[in-house]
């Protein structure tokens, strides 16, 4: 029995609504989530581009079927991995500046007043984010799902709020969870090359730290077990 072919009017419109309405708008709200990400000396994750990459993959098998089955699937595929490319990149955005939010209000030197303000942002900006992920788990009704727009907004409001009053202490706790980032996954790195050398006898439990000096104690206690 042959599969039934869609219609080539309804296919071609099919295709300029994925395009245009996820593919276009999905890029364009990338490209936002990377200005933050670059004023924040952050990186969005590797994921972010595969996941886009995949979508065209899908995209380009969908615009080649004929099957009204096979068109469908790929079109759920789309719109999968680019739901992905934006979740993943307004995570890394969210995950800075909570951090960086969080940290100023430890700060001594950022106002009382201030602080209030960072603190509602803090609470918006988590709670926006929470309802994102409920939604996108599927475990949430219509009434708390979120736009990235709306993500995006709070972002840039927060912004607005620092670099009009404390820019300089936003700028270098900003710097910090660089610094502390590329830590963390140095530290990573070496935990896997000192359990090999360790097992391979190339050096002795108590040179750990002479040769690797960014690992703390409780990482060289977990390394050798």
């Amino acid at each position: 029995m042959a599969l039934e072919k869609m219609h080539p009017v309804k296919k071609e419109q099919l295709c300029e609504l994925i395009y245009e309405d996820y593919i276009v708008k999905s890029a364009d709200i990338l490209r936002e989530y990377e200005k933050y990400s670059g004023i924040l000396n952050g990186n969005l994750p590797e994921s972010c581009y595969t996941n886009f990459r995949d979508a065209l993959f899908h995209f380009r098998k969908l615009v080649y079927s004929l099957e009204e089955q096979e068109i469908l699937c790929q079109e759920f595929a789309i719109k999968e991995h680019l739901a992905r490319v934006l979740t993943d990149a307004a995570s890394a955005v969210i995950d800075v500046i909570a951090w960086v939010a969080e940290s100023m209000l430890r700060d001594p030197r950022i106002r009382n007043e201030w602080k209030a303000q960072i603190r509602l942002f803090l609470h918006k900006i988590k709670n926006l984010f929470l309802r994102k992920r409920l939604a996108g788990m599927m475990v949430s009704g219509d009434e708390i799902k979120v736009e990235h727009e709306e993500i995006i907004k709070s972002c840039d409001e927060f912004l607005k709020f620092a670099n009009a009053n404390c820019e300089d202490i936003f700028s270098e706790y900003s710097s910090r969870y660089v610094g502390r980032r590329i830590l963390g996954i140095e530290r990573i790195a070496y935990k896997k090359v000192v359990r090999q050398l360790v097992k391979k006898e190339k050096i002795m439990p108590e040179e750990i730290s002479c040769f690797f000096p960014s690992l703390t104690d409780e990482d060289i206690r977990t390394i050798l077990g």
